[in-house]
């Protein structure tokens, strides 16, 4: 598990937090838009004034309207804690919350491994690919090593950007894989259309 230790003026010895990711795939009209930006504004804003690294930012699914992937990150205290929770409680009620995002099919993520730039750094027009693969019980440890070296070999695609890999943290035999891409083209040259799972490909609106 990546640990990121902090240290700062307002920590008064070295804390070890645990970087969260979830992703919630959402059903959205586009009337429902300004309202997540104004959330996502608010993220930013708690951001600047913390050190636990908060974002959400929200991506649309580029063969089907209507779908979407909201990508919630932040630092935790504890593995049990997941950054979507955060956000909820950075939007500062959970009407406002849900009146906004709907009903999300939630994936909390406990990262194994991340490499290069996450969802939090990408620009709006940069895409994201998206991959779910269910391991027998048990058995999650050793398709989190495949995945992790299919993902290595990634790293060398021009317009590659990052990747980051990890269980679901309410299910560890679901290993979520999320890989950041310039452009539609970085993406069609890592042959997605050459395995046996489904990978879904996003691009950054909010």
């Amino acid at each position: 598990m990546v640990r990121i230790p902090l240290s700062g003026p307002r920590v008064a010895e070295s804390v070890t937090m645990y970087p969260s990711i979830a992703i919630a795939k959402l059903v959205l009209a586009d009337e429902a838009l300004p309202a997540i930006d104004r959330i996502i504004q608010d993220v930013a804003m708690a951001s600047m004034s913390g050190e636990r690294n908060e974002s959400l930012n929200l991506w649309r699914d580029v063969e089907s309207p209507g779908m979407y992937l909201a990508i919630a990150s932040s630092l935790e205290d504890s593995l049990t804690d997941h950054a979507w929770d955060r956000i909820e409680a950075i939007c500062g009620s959970e009407e406002r919350f849900d009146a906004a995002l709907g009903m999300a099919d939630l994936h909390p993520m406990l990262p194994h491994r991340i490499h290069g730039q996450q969802a939090r750094k990408s620009e709006v027009g940069q895409l994201v690919s998206i991959s779910t693969r269910r391991a027998d019980p048990g058995m999650h440890e050793g398709l989190l090593d495949e995945m992790e070296g299919i993902f290595e070999s990634l790293r060398y695609i021009e317009g590659y950007l990052g990747s980051a890999v990890g269980p679901n943290a309410a299910l560890p035999e679901e290993v979520i894989g999320m890989v950041f891409w310039s452009d539609s083209q970085a993406f069609e040259d890592s042959g997605p259309r050459k395995g046996l799972y489904e990978i879904r490909l996003y691009q950054r609106v909010l």
